[in-house]
């Protein structure tokens, strides 16, 4: 919400987000993606659930996080 009242921290949230959809190109490049911009927007929105679902439900186990990303780029490599 603060992003969406002050300039300065909407700019920031801008700039981190585009820096962490290049590194997930990165990452779906190195996993064989044939199709790397639409697959680290997959994997970009992925993170994004998990990451809220995380912080917004009672403590979980924590390999979902660990497990779901790496299955995710699992996921990246076996459609290449």
């Amino acid at each position: 919400r603060a992003g969406s009242r002050d300039p300065a921290i909407r700019a920031a949230m801008a700039r981190c987000g585009a820096e962490f959809r290049r590194l997930a190109e990165l990452v779906a490049l190195a996993a064989g993606s044939q199709d790397a911009a639409l697959d680290a927007e997959i994997l970009v929105r992925h993170i994004d659930g998990l990451m809220f679902d995380f912080v917004t439900r009672p403590p979980q186990d924590p390999r979902v996080l660990s497990l779901g990303l790496r299955r995710a780029v699992e996921a990246i490599s076996r459609s290449a």
